[in-house]
């Protein structure tokens, strides 16, 4: 096996790149090589193992299958899924915690199954678990924090009752409205 990175298959047309995109197989792995004046960035690994590396991401610790993240490593978008499970995970390698995953849509529907929020088990619908909360009434103990962006006149409310369709109110609600 060859030790040179850029030993594989060029793919040039009649196009004038000094360094054209390349198909190697440098330790096993399937590695594709961008072409550029004068480097060739690595876009995506197939390695040995199974696991897709996108966007010069090289890390395959965690078990992860697919890895979108850039060549310094940084941070890295992961996905996993076997007969049992799937995780959908942000991670920042530089310092050891995971980032807040945002899904951006005009909506998110779930139509099966449950939500687990601080937990791996979704026991019911939506469950929310905190661990053990020891600062009664501050926000960092919510489970669930309901609010506004004024504090005058502005009201926060959580509603019950049907599938709301044609309806315009609710059957009952929880409120409150911010005096100051």
């Amino acid at each position: 096996a060859s030790t040179d990175a850029y030993t594989g298959f060029v793919l040039k047309a009649s196009g004038r790149a000094s360094l054209p995109p390349l198909l190697s197989g440098l330790s096993n792995d399937f590695i594709f090589y961008g072409g550029h004046a004068r480097t060739r960035p690595e876009l995506m690994r197939l390695t040995t193992g199974g696991v897709v590396l996108v966007g010069g991401v090289t890390n395959t610790n965690g078990g992860y299958q697919f890895k979108v993240g850039g060549s310094d490593n940084q941070g890295e978008l992961a996905l996993f899924s076997n007969a049992t499970a799937a995780d959908l995970l942000s991670y920042d390698r530089t310092n050891g915690h995971y980032n807040t995953l945002n899904i951006h849509a005009s909506s998110t529907i779930f139509t099966q199954g449950n939500v687990g929020i601080g937990t791996n088990v979704g026991t019911s619908k939506i469950n929310i678990y905190t661990g053990n909360v020891t600062g009664a009434g501050t926000l960092a103990s919510s489970a669930i924090n309901i609010a506004h962006t004024t504090h005058t006149n502005g009201m926060s409310q959580m509603t019950f009752g049907y599938q709301p369709g044609s309806l315009t109110y609710a059957a009952a609600y929880i409120g409150y409205i911010g005096v100051s």
